[in-house]
């Protein structure tokens, strides 16, 4: 079968929801799927887990653009500048988070193309809920055209904000 998977976290991060798409990820090519994935580049201020891209050789990953306000945010630097930034970024998301059910990565959603996926049908689309944002993105996909047999939405904990 071809299989679109969405996640709007980095394969690359060390989450236990990434780690559980990884693992859905590996079962379905062990199970001969073809599995395309569309996620977003990793963000070295949170990103260790590089390995993982090895167990991907079989698949194709198309990147959706990153939240460049965002990344501004959580980057590392050691001048005045940053070490402001660092103290004021767990107010700023504390506000953001007790104004919107979404995390940063709703801007990213609202940007994806249908453009950017090379096949014109997907028998499954699975999107995971963390974040949140990836079943919007979908959404936005299937406004867009994207022919498909199921659309799949996997939850993990739709209350948490991790």
């Amino acid at each position: 079968m071809k299989i679109l998977f969405v996640s709007l976290a980095p394969l690359e991060a060390n989450a236990s929801a990434v780690l559980r798409n990884n693992a859905l990820i590996k079962g379905l090519l062990l199970n001969n799927n073809e599995v395309d994935i569309l996620t977003i580049p990793k963000i070295e201020a949170f990103t260790d887990n590089n390995e993982v891209l090895s167990l991907y050789d079989s698949t194709e990953i198309f990147y959706i653009g990153n939240n460049k306000l965002y990344n501004s945010l959580v980057e590392h630097r050691d001048n005045l500048a940053g070490r402001l930034r660092k103290s004021l970024l767990p107010t700023i998301r504390y506000l953001y988070h007790r104004l919107s059910v979404y995390d940063n990565t709703i801007q990213i959603a609202k940007s994806a193309e249908l453009d950017i996926l090379p096949k014109s049908y997907y028998d499954i689309i699975i999107s995971s809920s963390d974040p949140k944002s990836s079943h919007y993105a979908v959404n936005r996909l299937i406004k867009q055209g994207i022919r498909y047999g199921k659309w799949i939405q996997y939850w993990g904990d739709p209350m948490a904000a991790d």
